[in-house]
């Protein structure tokens, strides 16, 4: 991620970053060799209001898979509009919704609604959880997601 702005409290003006990622193909996403690197661009814009602050992410993923089939997208757009306020310290309570282009073509695109929190375990360590909820019933939206998460500092 490259921070682009500070976000400042006592400023109107959002900060603003932007994320690259590869994502290699593992396990049954790497059959015959067929798949290759994914990745992902993605804008992002926050601003803190007192102890709240909201943020938009909006990013593009293409798909290195070589799948002769033509409903399948190259790429899916995504956007995410959220809050997150401090519950103690080292605790944070974070929400979403998300929009996803469904990887079908002509497919219902993808609703949800996610909440959980975000804490720092320590100096180094962060650890997070959340439940999310699909809000519309495509077949490739999910009913519930459970997620569990850890990211270290280096």
């Amino acid at each position: 991620m490259r921070k682009l702005r500070d976000d400042a409290r006592e400023e109107w003006w959002p900060g603003f970053a932007v994320e690259a990622d590869l994502r290699l193909p593992t396990g049954p996403e790497r059959p015959g060799f067929k798949n290759r690197v994914d990745g992902g661009l993605t804008a992002l814009v926050k601003k803190s209001v007192r102890t709240h602050s909201f943020h938009l992410n909006a990013g593009f993923d293409w798909s290195g898979d070589e799948n002769q089939e033509e409903t399948l997208r190259r790429g899916v757009w995504s956007v995410a509009v959220g809050h997150h306020t401090p519950l103690t310290p080292s605790v944070v309570l974070v929400s979403d919704l998300v929009w996803r282009q469904a990887d079908e073509v002509q497919t219902k695109d993808i609703w949800l609604l996610e909440t959980g929190v975000r804490a720092q375990l320590t100096r180094r360590w962060i650890g997070a959880m959340g439940i999310g909820a699909g809000l519309n019933r495509g077949p490739e939206t999910p009913a519930l997601t459970l997620t569990l998460g850890f990211q270290i500092g280096l």
